[in-house]
């Protein structure tokens, strides 16, 4: 026989496969590794849900405070729903003319009327734009027409309006509810809206 052919013989009698502790010990290893690398992973899910969901409500509620300050500035007559634990969804009327110079009458409120109504229905803020185009007389409710409704924001948990003839103060509260737990933000705007020029 030859050589070659006792020699592979003889490497194929000696080799032998694992013995049950090594595959245990094997196995445990794996174990080990591949339950860490999903914590890791599970960490790095929760961290990203959790940066998301307060950029979110920061986000929602910036959005909020921008068009309802915007708008109060631009208003002339303010009204807010000052009951907390109505049931009403209008939270902000606000109402601005604009005029047409009489020289005869300049308090007349003949021309233009624009009005913004906030509504907040299931955490989601609406802002309700009217209009009233009345040349010949003074305006009155029935002249304003719904013209577009806008989606504000979400997520809004409560918005309070507080008015005393000078200053509107908006407390907006928003919130998200995610894997990485309850994330919220509440902001307070202080917004003047422009003064009367015509008496």
């Amino acid at each position: 026989m030859p050589v070659f052919i006792k020699k592979y013989r003889s490497i194929i009698k000696e080799q032998s496969g694992f013995s049950l502790v090594e595959l245990l010990t094997a196995l445990a290893i794996s174990s080990i590794i591949v339950a860490g690398l999903a914590m890791t992973i599970f960490q790095l899910y929760r961290g990203h849900a959790q940066s998301s969901g307060e950029m979110d409500v920061v986000r929602q509620v910036q959005q909020t405070g921008y068009h309802m300050s915007r708008d109060t500035q631009m208003a002339r007559e303010v009204t807010t729903n000052d009951d907390p634990s109505t049931t009403e969804v209008e939270i902000l009327k606000l109402t601005w003319y604009w005029y047409y110079f009489d020289p005869n009458n300049p308090a007349d409120r003949d021309g233009e009327g624009n009005r913004v109504i906030y509504t907040l229905e299931e955490g989601k803020l609406y802002r309700n734009f009217y209009f009233a185009d009345v040349l010949d007389r003074d305006i009155t409710e029935d002249d304003y027409v719904l013209q577009s409704t806008t989606y504000v924001a979400r997520h809004i948990d409560e918005i309070t309006c507080v008015y005393n003839g000078i200053t509107l103060n908006i407390t907006v509260t928003a919130s998200v509810l995610d894997i990485a737990g309850l994330q919220e933000e509440t902001r307070i705007y202080e917004v003047k809206p422009r003064p009367d020029v015509f008496f």
